[in-house]
This record gives C-alpha cells, structure tokens and sequence, in this order.
C-alpha cells in the first residue's frame, strides 16, 4: 500500500511539474463560422537561447493557408473566431482572440503573397466595406498616422509612432540621438560639423563611430552604449585614415579598408581589439557570403555582400531560429517568411537602405525614415531633408 501511494504521489507531482512549467505543444481544432469551417493548427514554442516564446498558427480554409504568428503570451485554443472575406482575387482573414481581442492588421492572400490590409493597394470596395463591418464590433489595432512631431537639429521626430521597446538611433554632423517613444537622449561627439563619417554602426547595444575630431588619421574610436547613452572610448595601435571605407558587418566584427595605406581592419568593438588583417604583402579579405583571400589588384569592390537567397530572394536578415524565427527577403519590394514554412511570403513594404532589430524594420527613403510592425503597420518615425544630400546621416535601430 505504501508502495502504491509513492508511486501515486510521484505521478502527482511530476503532473504538478509539467502542468505549471513551460513546454512546447501543437494542437489542431476547427473554428465554424455561419459560412465556413476553418482548421487551426497551433504549435507553441517555448522561450530559448535563441527564440522568444510564440504561436504559430496555420489556418486553412479550402485552397488558402495563411499562417500567422504571435509572440505574446496566449491560451491554448485562444483563437475563438475568424472573420472571413474573399472574392475572385483576394481572400483575407482577422483572426478573433479570447475576450475579442485583435492582435494584427487584416490579413490577405493575393497571388499567392500575403498582405496586411494597409498595404494593399487598389483594395476593392467589398474589402473596405468588410473591414468597415469590423470596425464596429472590434476594436482593430491602430494603423493611423499622427501629424505631431519634436525638431531636434535637423530632423523631425514622431515619437509617437515608435513603439515602445524600440529605440532609434541617429546621427548628425555633431551628435548622436538616441529616440524612444518617451524621450531623446543626445550625445556629443565632435568639436565642430563632420560632414564625411563613414565608419559608423550598431553592434548589438554598442554604437560605434570613428574619432572624426582628428584631422587626418585617428587611432581611436567612439562607443555609445544605447541603452544608457554612456560614452567609452577605444583606442588601436594603428593610425587609421579619416576617409577609410567601411566594408562590412560580419558576426559582430566590422572590417575597414584604409584606401589611403592600403590597410585592411578587423574590429571586434564588444572586446575592443583592432587587428590588422590585410595589406599589400599579406592581401585582402573579401565577404561574399564566406571569407575569400585575393590579392590587391585583383579586387575591384571592397565593399562587402551576402547573396544568400531563398526561392529566388535575396536574404537581408535573420530573426530568430527554425521555432519562432523568420527572415527578412528582398525582391524589388521587402518580404518576410517564416523559417517554419517558407513557402508563403508576407509582403511588408517597397523601399530600400533597411534596417531591423527583432520585429521592427525600417526603411530610408527620400528624407523619411519608416517603420513596420505587425501591430502598427507602416509608419513614418523621422524626417530629415539633409538625408537628400549627405549619404552620412543614417540611422540604426535597436530593442530593448
């Protein structure tokens, strides 16, 4: 007897540990609607290393599978309903959460590509009408664009339209600004206008920018941790030229090209270490989605490429692994897929000189920087007339 109630004991607390402990799951189940029957398989992956905990749902419907993804922590079975729209073009979905809630934009299937509702064009009047129906029985996520901004410097900010995890990053010809969606923290970093600053970037929470207060050749580098906005300094044996290009980001080292002494740099900032990795007599190292030795004369760009691509799309960055991660693609226009199933592409938004942190991508166009997020869509964050005529204003972008 005593046997049994140890064993009966054991099985209720290792029912206890699991019950309370996070673990991964996937469970099928239909949603019915008046008109339709839906097949919902939700996997959930818990937190790791290298993923943040997530759901990822497959809703079918007849010939179309949308698949959509959610970060925030849900329910099992926490989709309760879908709303539901097609015509001989277009099929789209909201899925309905516990408590109506809505946790994206519309999503629609056209040409075999996925498209929030804002980002559709030409949408047909049925499709304005149906989202129009919702907007009374739901309250749909805020995709709205506020006129207000803050001028700092030159430039216009609309905070906003930042969410409130990310941070913004951006340079002038004198200081850093740092722009969340509460406050800019401004950080100085030169005695007088620099006009030419190409040695500049983003590692991780480490902003790093070459010491252009020196006229000529610097040996010493700036380092804004963007989280604090605390300045550190990061000196190098060699003398560096002011004008050298920057050729690349690869694994958290950045790599310089010193034109005028024929010198090549590896720069590992979190650990502060400068490396001399190329010259005349040892030649020069070329990134083109693996490292490749050529001598001097042979090499015609230093600039650094990666053409990694995915069903004819050129890959611009990764997020996350094989369980909660997806990657950003360019074809013309910017996409995203989820590595769980690359086969539907979700298109976000045309425009080029992108940046990313996590779920935040950007663009520059023109004199506007935007930023997408699935809960906010589309929405310009930063405008600046001089991005017209001085290619050294950028930005980054970072999550906290």
């Amino acid at each position: 007897m005593k046997k049994i109630l140890f064993i009966l004991g054991a099985l209720f607390i290792f029912y206890l540990f699991y019950a309370l402990t996070d673990h991964n799951y996937k469970i099928t189940y239909n949603i019915k609607t008046d008109e339709h029957l839906f097949s919902v398989t939700e996997k959930y992956y818990k937190k790791t290393t290298k993923d943040v905990s997530n759901h990822l749902f497959t809703i079918t419907n007849g010939s179309s599978n949308f698949i959509y993804q959610v970060s925030s922590k849900l329910a099992k079975k926490s989709i309760i309903n879908i709303e539901y729209y097609s015509d001989d073009v277009i099929s789209c979905i909201l899925p309905i959460f516990k408590e109506n809630k809505v946790l994206s934009d519309i999503m629609c299937i056209k040409d075999n590509i996925m498209y929030f509702y804002k980002s559709l064009e030409d949408k047909p009047y049925e499709l304005v009408q149906f989202k129009s129906s919702l907007e009374k029985e739901y309250t749909l996520i805020n995709t709205s664009i506020s006129d207000n901004y803050k001028t700092i410097d030159t430039y216009q900010i609309y905070q906003e339209s930042i969410i409130d995890s990310k941070i913004v990053i951006l340079n002038s010809y004198k200081n850093l600004y740092l722009v969340t969606s509460k406050e800019v923290k401004t950080i100085n970093l030169f005695e007088n206008d620099v006009y030419l600053q190409n040695i500049k970037g983003l590692i991780k929470n480490k902003y790093f920018i070459l010491n252009y207060n020196d006229k000529y050749t610097t040996d010493t580098f700036y380092i804004i941790d963007v989280k604090t906005g605390k300045k550190t300094t990061m000196s190098s044996k060699y003398k560096i030229s002011i004008d050298s290009i920057l050729e690349g980001i690869v694994d958290n080292k950045v790599y310089i090209y010193d034109k005028n002494n024929k010198s090549q740099y590896e720069i590992d900032i979190l650990n502060k270490k400068v490396t001399l990795i190329g010259n005349e007599k040892k030649g020069i190292t070329i990134f083109n989605g693996e490292f490749t030795k050529y001598n001097f004369s042979e090499v015609k760009n230093f600039i650094f490429e990666d053409n990694t691509s995915l069903d004819n799309y050129k890959i611009i960055g990764q997020i996350g692994s094989k369980t909660s991660g997806y990657y950003y693609l360019e074809s013309l226009n910017i996409y995203r897929a989820n590595i769980a199933d690359t086969n539907l592409k979700t298109y976000l938004f045309k425009g080029s000189n992108i940046k990313y942190s996590k779920d935040y991508i950007c663009k520059l166009e023109d004199t506007t920087i935007s930023c997408f997020n699935d809960l906010t869509g589309l929405k310009p964050v930063v405008k600046n007339s001089e991005f017209k005529f001085n290619s050294s204003l950028s930005y980054e972008v970072y999550s906290t």
